[in-house]
């Protein structure tokens, strides 16, 4: 009998000893019904995760996030649902797409910070945050309308009793970046709006802005209020570089970021801005080495590496990638390869961009001048296949010129990727024989590209 218990008590031993391995995951799923698309987008808010989520047959999805706790949106392309998670974690998402407005539901130990953020857009929309162009109010009226909003937002997650406490404490800090960052958006904003490039923010203003931390890598990961202080306040920092030491802006903005200690924050920060701005740089060689001096994230370093390896075959005199067969809205379909024997100058646009669209005259002025010269005007849609017509309509009702295609696959077209085109209106200026005079030309609104054509003799 007494070897009995020794026996138990030996077990009892090992089980209690037996840990169980912490879970490091959470798990998003759940059912949505008569979705148009296949497809969800579920997105950490800071940006450091992105991931696409199949959906089933019968409208079922579920995604694993290992190790990365924080906030989320999720997105089918027209609704959109916030939440956060922790490892251990489970969200549930159901409703029908036809009426998500009515049908929304949330299960799991999620739900209630899902539920959190759908109270918050309903205060704010109440509010008309973001209905108002707040920028052009005084300093007293804007900064009234900000408090009042970071209030009602503190009030209600102080209400919000079943939230986690991590999240509370996270949350909190994060409403007062979301006031922080407009108020650091107020001086450039308000004189842009104002027509007052002059002006100058009181102490009122200034004084909120002043001990800001900017290496806080816990706000970092979780607030994307608090990374677009960062960018807003980087961008400042640039801007006083580039007309006290002459910089090219894209430098300039590398330089300041490169001033931060908290390496993470950095090495992201810095790669973000790489993978944009490395093809719009005027030295991407003095870029590309002022990013490697400061760089230690060895993943991120390698990466950039593949892009500027491939942007100097982008360089004056090398042969223009190719496109093929892309549709014609005269008819038919064109290649780049048709158009050799004369300049072209291409415009990479869509029609939901407003800085495109404001070129639109500018180019139509440029093609006129030039009508009879050896230069033909190339503009290549990337709009997406869902928008075809309204491409056509534009054509159509804006009377655009030259020759008007529709690329292949939106942004993804090899076109596209094989300029490294990361953002729209994108100009690029070929010779006669297919070769690049300016991956990165000039805008039709700008002097630059009449001296251009003049020095080319075009």
């Amino acid at each position: 009998m007494k070897r009995t218990f020794i026996i138990l008590g030996l077990l009892s031993t090992l089980v209690a000893c037996k840990e169980e391995a912490p879970v490091d995951y959470a798990i998003v799923e759940g059912s949505i019904a008569n979705l148009e698309g296949k497809e969800l987008a579920l997105n950490q808010v800071t940006g450091t995760y992105r991931s696409k989520i199949a959906l089933a047959a019968d409208g079922s999805f579920v995604d694993t996030l290992k190790n990365n706790s924080g906030a989320y949106t999720l997105t089918d392309g027209k609704h959109k649902m916030r939440f956060y998670v922790e490892n251990g974690d489970r969200l549930k998402v159901n409703y029908d797409a036809s009426d998500a407005g009515n049908t929304l539901k949330f299960e799991g130990t999620a739900a209630t910070t899902a539920e959190y953020y759908k109270a918050k857009d309903k205060i704010s929309d109440e509010l008309e945050v973001g209905k108002q162009n707040i920028y052009t109010l005084e300093e007293s009226e804007f900064l009234a309308f900000l408090n009042m909003v970071k209030q009602a937002h503190l009030d209600m997650l102080k209400a919000s009793k079943s939230l986690p406490k991590s999240f509370v404490a996270k949350e909190s800090e994060n409403i007062k970046f979301e006031y922080l960052t407009q108020v650091n958006n107020y001086e450039a904003y308000h004189g842009y709006y104002t027509k007052n490039p002059d002006f100058k923010a009181s102490e009122n203003i200034t004084s909120q802005l002043a001990d800001i931390n900017l290496e806080d890598l816990e706000s970092y990961r979780f607030s994307a209020a608090y990374k677009s202080l960062l960018t807003g306040t980087y961008n400042q920092k640039a801007n006083e570089l580039v007309k006290q030491d002459s910089l090219d802006q894209s430098i300039a903005l590398l330089k300041a970021i490169s001033t931060n200690n908290n390496k993470e924050i950095r090495d992201e920060l810095m790669y973000e801005n790489v993978k944009v701005y490395l093809s719009y740089s005027e030295d991407p060689k003095a870029y590309y080495e002022l990013y490697k001096t400061h760089a230690t994230n060895e993943e991120y370093i390698a990466e950039v590496k593949k892009d500027y390896e491939k942007l100097l075959t982008l360089g004056e005199g090398k042969p223009s990638p190719e496109f093929k067969d892309y549709e014609n809205f005269k008819g038919g379909t064109t290649s780049l390869s048709d158009l050799r024997g004369s300049y072209v100058y291409i415009d990479v646009w869509a029609t939901w961009c407003g800085p495109c669209k404001r070129e639109i005259p500018f180019l139509k002025q440029l093609e006129a001048d030039y009508h009879d010269k050896n230069i033909t005007f190339l503009s290549i849609s990337i709009d997406a296949q869902k928008d075809h017509d309204k491409w056509q309509r534009m054509v159509k009702e804006k009377e655009l010129g030259g020759v008007q295609l529709f690329a292949d696959n939106d942004w993804e077209s090899q076109f596209v990727q094989d300029y490294m085109i990361k953002g729209i209106p994108r100009f690029i200026l070929l010779d006669p024989e297919g070769n690049i005079v300016k991956s990165n030309a000039p805008r039709p609104s700008s002097e630059e590209i009449r001296t251009l054509f003049t020095e080319l003799k075009i």
